[in-house]
């Protein structure tokens, strides 16, 4: 199964989805339903997640390349 990129940032950045839950105010099963694609967030949260990992929100969601790989 390949890991989509927001589980790739937050183990990266040593965080548990508790931990990124409790930052966003939202539950755990939220941040994993992100995580396996079953639910999207909304824009707001997705901009905040994506200058968390100080990466693009378009690199998070898996359109845009960075450091010439795809994750």
């Amino acid at each position: 199964m390949k890991l989509n990129r927001l589980a790739y940032c937050r183990l990266c950045a040593g965080l548990s989805q508790k931990q990124i839950a409790e930052l966003l105010g939202v539950g755990q099963t939220t941040v994993s339903a992100w995580e396996r694609g079953q639910n999207e967030s909304d824009l707001a949260t997705a901009c905040l997640l994506a200058s968390f990992y100080n990466v693009s929100v378009p690199y998070l969601f898996g359109y845009e390349r960075r450091r010439g790989l795809y994750v």
